[in-house]
């Protein structure tokens, strides 16, 4: 038996499952992605070379400057991506404001990856909240009902539905799992 106490107060008691199934929201899966192949980083470091005009030869472990960058990304339909990158992406321009195109390359491409499951995932699963992010895995929320709220959905239904699409999605491994008690009461 487990009990919460807030306040010094004893809210509510139970076994780990039961108070799992009472308070908590409902499932999180953690996915990881592949990463991507050298014909895919050489395909996107040649669209973005050829989005920012570059001129002359310059391969995939140039520099480029956070304005190229930037100005790649727009051209590329991506304008609001650059911000994404400098603040939370973990890639860092030097001194001088050059990053090597294949780190924004393989980040461009992950990115990618990432807002294409989100948008799988809501049209499958409706609403999700991102909780985690890295460069390469995403750990979401999903409610344990599904859309008209009454009716609880099964964990084999996600499992299926993940993993008869996972090669299209690019995850290399994810798991699912209830929402942790930590989580819950946290």
């Amino acid at each position: 038996r487990i009990g919460i106490m807030v306040g010094g107060a004893l809210r509510c008691l139970g076994s780990g499952q039961r108070l799992r199934s009472k308070y908590g929201s409902g499932y999180q899966i953690e996915v990881g992605f592949v990463n991507p192949s050298d014909e895919e980083i050489i395909l996107k470091s040649n669209e973005m070379l050829n989005a920012i005009g570059s001129q002359g030869v310059r391969g995939m472990h140039t520099e480029v400057t956070s304005k190229e960058v930037e100005a790649a990304f727009a051209a590329l339909g991506k304008p609001t991506w650059h911000h994404r990158l400098v603040t939370d992406g973990g890639i860092v321009f030097d001194k001088e404001d050059r990053a090597t195109l294949v780190n924004v390359v393989v980040w461009f491409l992950l990115e990618e990856k990432v807002e294409y499951l989100l948008s799988f995932f809501t049209a499958n699963f409706g609403q999700i909240q991102v909780r985690e992010r890295q460069i390469n895995k995403v750990r979401v929320e999903l409610s344990a009902f599904t859309d008209d709220g009454v009716t609880k959905r099964p964990l084999s239904s996600i499992f299926g539905t993940v993993e008869g699409n996972k090669n299209m999605l690019g995850v290399l491994d994810y798991s699912i799992s209830q929402t942790s008690l930590e989580q819950i009461f946290n």
